[in-house]
């Protein structure tokens, strides 16, 4: 995940609507900075999107971060985007382990086109994005959803992040 000052996720957001006004398409993609969107389809169901490509080394970490979620309603719809590593075999391992997760192969066409394949799929009534080198609280699903659940007159949650990668950063920054 990377870390982005105020300022930066305004000047997205303004393009993320600017974009929606061109083309929804487009909008559908911008949607990718954005965490729980509502789907009449299924009653407080969570449709929880994973695009993979390449991530055998962080993939197990967070597909098992996924599974202890504290709010259990959910389904975890992975898309490998092409993979030439191990991330396949490692979808498929869980996937034939529990029933909630759903496993899609695509060629290569990049992280839109993989989550608006996963955007096809879901059947939840909430849609939450996931990279795969990220990790979830425990409690993530449960908390994204409350607010859901008390006030009808909500359609979007935005959730707060914890960047903590070494790789990128050197102290833990919040955002």
């Amino acid at each position: 995940m990377i870390a982005i000052g105020v300022e930066e996720y305004k000047r997205k957001i303004v393009r993320v609507w600017r974009e929606w006004k061109r083309n929804i398409d487009t909008f559908k993609r911008a949607l990718s900075e954005l965490t729980l969107v509502k789907n009449e389809s299924a009653e407080y169901m969570i449709s929880v999107i994973m695009p993979v490509y390449n991530s055998e080394e962080f993939l197990e970490k967070c597909i098992k971060s996924i599974l202890k979620q504290t709010y259990s309603k959910f389904e975890l719809i992975i898309v490998d985007d092409g993979s030439t590593d191990k991330s396949w075999e490692i979808c498929c391992k869980y996937a034939n382990c529990d029933s909630r997760i759903k496993c899609y192969r695509v060629s290569n066409r990049g992280v839109s086109e993989a989550r608006n394949y996963g955007l096809y799929h879901a059947t939840g009534q909430y849609i939450r994005f996931i990279d795969s080198d990220d990790e979830m609280p425990k409690d993530s699903l449960e908390k994204m959803i409350q607010p859901l659940l008390t006030n009808k007159e909500i359609d979007l949650v935005i959730g707060k992040f914890t960047a903590t990668s070494s790789r990128v950063f050197n102290e833990k920054i919040e955002g």
